[in-house]
């Protein structure tokens, strides 16, 4: 009876095509924002509903009673068969997408 044998491959960094560097800007401003329990987050709220809107979330803002906090709810609209240039498909075993370029993923 032989022992089980473990290897560590090494990999290749994984490259995502969303984490370019307009995606890194966006999560800098986001973490640059101090909303310790102390200061307001009005400035992060507001620079999340100039954001969202112009890609067409709707948003909306909810007060506490000082003014100086706030929640946000955003509403993304379900669009089942079309999104963007992409078209989803699904059914009972799998989902699948297929991209206007002609990939398609599975």
């Amino acid at each position: 009876m032989s022992r089980a044998h473990w290897t560590r491959v090494k990999r290749q960094p994984m490259a995502f095509p969303a984490m370019n560097e307009g995606l890194r800007a966006l999560l800098a401003s986001l973490l640059a924002f101090d909303i310790t329990s102390r200061a307001s987050n009005l400035a992060l709220i507001q620079f999340i509903d100039d954001y969202l809107p112009v890609r067409g979330v709707k948003t909306q803002w909810l007060h506490d009673d000082s003014g100086k906090k706030a929640n946000h709810l955003t509403t993304l609209a379900w669009r089942p068969w079309f999104v963007g240039r992409e078209a989803w498909r699904r059914d009972i075993k799998r989902m699948s997408l297929s991209v206007s370029n002609g990939w398609n993923v599975v």
